[in-house]
């Protein structure tokens, strides 16, 4: 799925006109978090979504409005408990999202998208800061900027990227600095998922990883399933001399899941070996409850602690009565997406 500024850039390219929907607030329930976009163009059609039903449609008739008188909006939803059943939604909430308008003429806005556009190919590290100046309720001024590390980068920005980083947030928040208010939105995730072994569920599991945002890595000793062939998707594929040395060449850190799926229970345990000695944010191994005892045990005799196995999610993924490598998959990446959204 391509990402959402990539979208847009495409529509600014064919001088399309189109008003860009984000959720800046949301509260309790909401069908989609802060965030989340979705392009309307002056027809009704849309690109992408903000969770669909009645929320939907009256976020869409705003935007159409929007792009009639050409101004920016900011728009907000209360819910009680019926109205949420109406939307859609279990219980009552609050979703407040700005609208805006892009014109093809509008030479700072498309440098904008330009450079979002250019962080999402080169997944480079970047946030965007969004902030709203005048009346919510009556009219707003957007200001917006594209926070990257550049060196050359004027001050202000670099004291937003700074904050930006420092927090080591996923999600985009409100943040207050130097008496501003600015939301700082992670232009995507830099999370990396680091896949042991290139066989039958590796194979299915990249796919499922790059479309879910994954900066995804492949490591196997073996270069007939080590290529490009096998995985043309992932943006690494490294050739191992042995899994003795699989993390010699990389970076891991708190952005890291690592994924081990090798062929064999002497790799996997060299792997996890290994991977407990990292800042891994996650660590999933495949194979049976059996299998999973005695790797324990060896790790155990090993002189690995009680809380260095607990790290260790085996059997890996989410428990769904997976059979075939696809359905693996699936169930890996379920767990994967849990694990990001901090919920494991």
């Amino acid at each position: 799925m391509k990402h959402i500024f990539e979208e847009e850039n495409k529509l600014l390219s064919t001088n399309a006109r189109f008003a860009e929907a984000a959720i800046i607030r949301h509260a309790g329930s909401s069908p989609r978090s802060t965030g989340t976009r979705m392009l309307v163009l002056p027809g009704g059609g849309i690109v992408g979504t903000i969770g669909g039903g009645l929320l939907e449609a009256e976020v869409i008739q705003n935007a159409l409005q929007a792009l009639a008188e050409g101004l920016p909006r900011v728009c907000s939803w209360n819910f009680n408990a019926s109205k949420a059943g109406e939307m859609g939604m279990i219980c009552g909430g609050r979703v407040e999202v700005l609208i805006q308008v892009f014109e093809p003429e509008d030479r700072s806005a498309r440098l904008r998208v330009e450079e979002l556009t250019g962080c999402v190919e080169e997944r480079g590290q970047a946030w965007l800061a969004t902030r709203l100046l005048g009346d919510p309720a009556a009219s707003v001024t957007v200001v917006q900027r594209v926070l990257t590390r550049a060196a050359d980068a004027e001050s202000r920005s670099r004291e937003l990227a700074s904050l930006a980083e420092e927090r080591a947030s996923h999600q985009p928040a409100w943040v207050e600095t130097a008496g501003e208010t600015w939301l700082l939105e992670p232009i995507q995730s830099l999370a990396s998922v680091i896949i042991f072994g290139a066989g039958h569920v590796s194979q299915q599991l990249a796919t499922l990883t790059g479309w879910l945002g994954f900066r995804t890595v492949i490591l196997d000793d073996r270069a007939e399933f080590a290529n490009r062939e096998r995985f043309p998707l992932a943006d690494e594929i490294v050739l191992l001399p042995s899994f003795e040395e699989a993390f010699g060449r990389l970076e891991i850190g708190a952005d890291s899941y690592l994924v081990i799926v090798t062929r064999g229970h002497a790799n996997d345990l060299r792997v996890v070996e290994q991977a407990l000695k990292t800042g891994a944010r996650y660590i999933g191994m495949i194979g049976s409850r059996r299998k999973t005892i005695l790797m324990f045990e060896a790790l155990k005799e090993s002189g690995f602690a009680q809380a260095d196995l607990e790290r260790v999610r085996a059997p890996i993924g989410l428990v769904i009565g997976a059979e075939t490598p696809e359905e693996i998959a699936i169930s890996i990446a379920g767990e994967l997406i849990k694990a990001r959204a901090g919920l494991l």
